[in-house]
């Protein structure tokens, strides 16, 4: 891909262009719409084929679940496969392994597991699986979020109503996913775990951003898991009302980002030797609910959801802090960024 123009696609909620396709223009200093496709209910996530020939997303609706595989043309162009009806309700997230997809479905506390055609195509739901505590223990469950660890063959899974990762050991063949309870974290109580990255520099680390408390957890994955630190994602001495949406980190992995709802911000932080954080600066966002962001090198693209706008920031290297550029295009309900050279990590 071209640096000096990546393209990436955008889901929102809607249903009329609710999928996007676009191009940032860096020099330039323009945002492109190049294409919308309509008739698919909020696809509020959406992930990329590791061989970048398939587009998936899922539907988040509140009284069913649905996955939809499309191929990509040459110039990135996507046309529908096909549609695959899940159990879960309110599907938010979703990863994708070899031959496997998985879905994290909020409003049933579930993960949808299908298994994938040679072609990239949906098969067929090979299984759901619920996530809940102990028996006697009454809590509701909202799965959030799914991340393959494909050197140890095992799926993390955040749930943000149960406070708690999972951790599964993954069979590709059968679709088979086993808990591992033993190495579960379970995160202080209203927490709310939401969503993870790797560094690619230190692929022994994750971040995990937890939406309700406004921090950022760094743990070893190297079983069993261990939380290593826990920094917030907000200035000190803040006291806005506020929860956490997405956390991206950069591609020479200095920097972790994660974005405030509420006060509407960017937290930026410097990945230390040691894979722990040092808070560099919340940046203050132009827009309202910043659900989404992709970074593209030395620039970002931010999604607002209530304010139906996609803005471009600089980012400067050094710092890593992002720099208004001035450069916003109107976009209806925007809640994810996917760049079409990447796959999301959470």
């Amino acid at each position: 891909m071209n640096m000096n123009n990546p393209q990436f696609f955008t889901g929102g909620y809607a249903t009329e262009e609710s999928i996007c396709f676009w191009e940032l223009q860096k020099i330039e200093g323009k945002l492109l719409r190049f294409d919308s496709i309509s008739g698919f209910a909020n696809p509020s996530y959406l992930t990329m084929s590791s061989d970048g020939k398939n587009l998936y997303a899922v539907s988040e609706l509140g009284d069913a679940g649905e996955v939809f595989a499309f191929s990509l043309d040459d110039n990135m162009r996507p046309s529908l496969m096909n549609r695959l009806a899940i159990k879960g309700k309110a599907a938010c997230h979703l990863a994708v392994s070899e031959k496997l997809l998985i879905t994290a479905n909020y409003l049933s506390g579930s993960l949808s597991v299908l298994s994938l055609n040679d072609d990239g195509s949906l098969n067929k739901v090979i299984d759901e699986i619920e996530q809940k505590l102990p028996q006697g223990e009454n809590i509701a469950s909202y799965a959030h979020s799914v991340l393959f660890i494909p050197e140890s063959k095992k799926l993390l899974a955040a749930n943000l109503g149960l406070d708690k990762l999972f951790v599964y050991t993954v069979d590709h063949k059968s679709g088979k996913l086993t808990e591992l309870e033993q190495e579960s974290i379970s995160f202080p109580k209203g927490s709310g775990p939401r969503h993870m990255v790797r560094n690619p520099l230190k692929s022994d680390l994750l971040y995990v951003l937890c939406e309700l408390s406004s921090q950022v957890y760094t743990v070893k994955i190297d079983a069993p898991l261990q939380v290593i630190q826990c920094i917030s994602t907000l200035p000190e001495n803040c006291c806005d009302e506020n929860s956490s949406a997405a956390i991206k980190v950069s591609q020479d992995g200095r920097f972790i980002y994660a974005s405030n709802r509420g006060f509407d911000s960017i937290a930026v932080y410097h990945v230390e030797e040691n894979g722990q954080l040092k808070l560099s600066g919340v940046v203050k966002t132009g827009g309202s609910c910043p659900r989404d962001f992709e970074l593209f090198d030395d620039h970002a693209v931010v999604a607002y959801q209530r304010s139906d706008l996609l803005e471009v920031f600089k980012i400067d290297k050094t710092s890593g802090l992002f720099k208004e550029t001035g450069v916003t295009t109107e976009a209806t309900a925007p809640v994810c960024v996917c760049s079409v050279s990447t796959i999301p990590s959470g």
